[in-house]
């Protein structure tokens, strides 16, 4: 979808991102989208994280 997120401001910023609060006009809501820097060097610590949030997610659906 074309122009489905707007950006609206920085919410805040680390070692190897930075996090924006976008409007995502196709559901209607607030969304946080977080950008990695491209250096070869952090992709082991954003693996770490998309791996820590996997986990979080399926303990979250496992209790419902």
């Amino acid at each position: 979808m074309i122009n489905r997120y707007v950006v609206i401001q920085k919410l805040g910023w680390g070692h190897f991102s930075t996090v924006w609060l976008c409007r995502d006009f196709k559901f209607g809501t607030y969304v946080a989208v977080k950008i990695q820097k491209s250096a070869p060097h952090y992709m082991e610590a954003a693996f770490d994280e998309v791996e820590i949030l996997r986990r979080i997610t399926i303990g979250i659906y496992d209790h419902e």
